[in-house]
């Protein structure tokens, strides 16, 4: 290296190795602090992680709340991330991943939960030897108008077996859309198959039209409900069956098994400066 590529590097060169004192020093520090400059240490450092690992632990796969680490992303872009051991910081690093990838299933999770819905319904439909199939399956108001950015979609309300109450007692209102393919002759003279929609139902009315499945409103515990578990658990595991599903059922695991390494970590780096 040139001693004028050694001059022009220098600003670059004072900041790494200021860097490397500031993480030597605060590590050293570590030993030396009084107990409230420890306790602010653990206030600003720890403290903040813990309570991103306390308010996300509840939070599972069969939820369609998306994962917050906001804490984490914070303490990793200041320099207090760079006084972490090389263990903290690699499961901070897999915790944010981990989050990403679960997230992004989350994200879409009400578009899987409608489309397992869709083909149990149309499994049975093929049985019966009907030309309709269910095309759509949404939550809507009273007059069937599809709502957004509700506080549970179809994904909570399927995994967590409220499908057959939604229906039976429309707590929820959940509608359907049919249609039916037909063969089309186009001007040229070739033909293709186009689907046209055809009908809005409510779920409650299609199940009567189409299976005799009949919600009394009276007792629904006694007949709907017994009657339309085979269909709520074949949706589940349709669900659950999927590829996307099974990815997410993986790093949903490992999300927990770095939680539980960094949260354990930690505790014992706050003990340390607790009892030195």
């Amino acid at each position: 290296m040139s001693k004028e590529t050694i001059i022009d590097n220098i600003p670059n060169i004072l900041s790494v190795i200021a860097i490397i004192c500031g993480i030597i020093s605060i590590k050293i520090a570590r030993d030396s602090l009084t107990f409230s400059q420890r306790s602010m240490l653990i206030k600003d450092s720890y403290e903040p992680i813990l309570n991103d690992i306390k308010n996300n632990r509840e939070n599972k796969l069969d939820s369609s709340l998306k994962f917050e680490f906001e804490n984490l992303r914070k303490i990793k872009k200041s320099y207090l991330y760079l006084a972490f051991e090389d263990n903290d910081r690699e499961n901070i690093n897999s915790i944010l991943e981990a989050e990403k990838k679960v997230n992004e299933f989350k994200r879409k999770a009400n578009s899987y939960a409608e489309s397992a819905i869709n083909r149990v319904l149309n499994k049975e439909l093929l049985k019966r030897g009907s030309e309709e199939i269910v095309v759509s399956t949404n939550i809507g108001n009273n007059q069937g108008h599809t709502l957004y950015n509700l506080n549970k979609n179809l994904y909570d309300i399927l995994m967590n077996n409220e499908l057959s109450y939604s229906i039976a007692t429309d707590n929820t209102f959940i509608w359907c859309e049919t249609g039916r393919n037909y063969t089309v002759t186009a001007p040229e003279g070739y033909e293709y198959e186009t689907l046209q929609r055809e009908h809005l139902y409510k779920m409650s009315n299609f199940l009567e039209q189409h299976f005799n499945l009949e919600v009394d409103l009276q007792n629904p515990e006694e007949i709907f409900f017994s009657e339309f578990e085979r269909f709520e658990k074949e949706m589940i595991k349709e669900l659950t069956s999927m590829p996307s599903y099974q990815e997410a059922k993986n790093e949903f695991e490992n999300l927990m098994k770095f939680i539980d390494e960094l949260e354990s970590a930690i505790i014992e780096r706050i003990k340390k400066l607790i009892i030195p």
